[in-house]
């Protein structure tokens, strides 16, 4: 089930112009759980890029941190236990909204998580 609520919030967030890769964590005390998903036509390794980078935020015990690369910005949020990690090309306004748009995927997949039930990402 946890692979689908993830799944599901990585597509939703992939879907949004800009964003080039999505990584989404369930709660490490949780079964641990990962989706990826990625629409980067330069195929960057974004599962290991997101890997590292949450390493290092987890480390750094902050809520929110902004990695800049050569050609993207990586987006990292928690709240909840919940890790969404967002790629996006330097300079693309999608960058702007992400902070609101984290904010919605952590409401929807709480309430999944709560309930038990999957429900749809609206798109």
């Amino acid at each position: 089930m946890r692979t689908t609520i993830t799944f599901q919030a990585c597509e939703r967030l992939r879907t949004l112009d800009g964003v080039s890769a999505v990584g989404v964590f369930c709660p490490p005390e949780e079964h641990q759980d990962t989706s990826f998903s990625s629409k980067d036509t330069e195929q960057k390794d974004w599962p290991a890029v997101f890997k590292a980078a949450v390493e290092m935020f987890r480390l750094l015990d902050e809520t929110r941190v902004q990695i800049t690369m050569d050609t993207h910005t990586v987006v990292i949020e928690a709240k909840d236990g919940w890790t969404i990690a967002v790629a996006a090309p330097l300079g693309h306004a999608v960058r702007k909204s992400l902070r609101r748009v984290c904010s919605q995927t952590f409401r929807k997949l709480a309430a999944e998580s709560a309930s038990g039930k999957v429900v749809p990402f609206p798109t």
